[in-house]
């Protein structure tokens, strides 16, 4: 199976994106 990790969505949501964006062109180290 796969793990499931859990991360904080709240910096992805004040940049107006959501996961779809993380998954995409999100910066290394904003989720810190």
């Amino acid at each position: 199976g796969r793990e499931i990790v859990a991360i904080p969505c709240r910096p992805l949501i004040w940049q107006n994106g959501s996961l779809h964006c993380m998954t995409m062109q999100l910066p290394r180290g904003v989720l810190k």
